[in-house]
């Protein structure tokens, strides 16, 4: 269990990385391409695939919004869990910060409608 956590603290940190300048211009578009509204019918057409991976804030860790905590260990080996890219801890500018926040609440909507799909499956 160590070693797991020990591999998921190593891979976070390769992944994540410190963006000093903010976001490239492709990762503001893909974050600004985010569909709240979509978040729920994006996880089941995943499901549908195969694909049960969780999404993940990128930062110094990475932070899974919309699963209980109870959940936590059960979802965090690296394959089960995407970092949207532009994400960050560090935040550049205002409109970043904006992005976070529609970050946060798809990924938050997004997980909790997997976390039910796994569920069944």
């Amino acid at each position: 269990m160590i070693r797991r956590e020990m591999l998921l603290g190593c891979v976070v940190v390769m992944i994540s990385g410190c963006e000093r300048s903010g976001p490239s211009l492709a990762q503001r578009q893909h974050l600004r391409s985010l569909d709240i509204a979509q978040a729920e019918s994006d996880a089941r057409h995943a499901a549908s695939r195969g694909d049960y991976a969780l999404l993940g804030i990128g930062g110094v860790g990475t932070y899974v919004p919309g699963i209980p905590d109870g959940m936590r260990l059960d979802y965090l080996s690296p394959s089960d869990v995407r970092i949207i890219h532009g994400t960050s801890d560090m935040i550049s500018d205002d409109e970043h910060r904006a992005l976070q926040n529609k970050a946060r609440n798809y990924a938050k909507r997004y997980n909790e409608t997997m976390v039910t799909l796994r569920r069944r499956s």
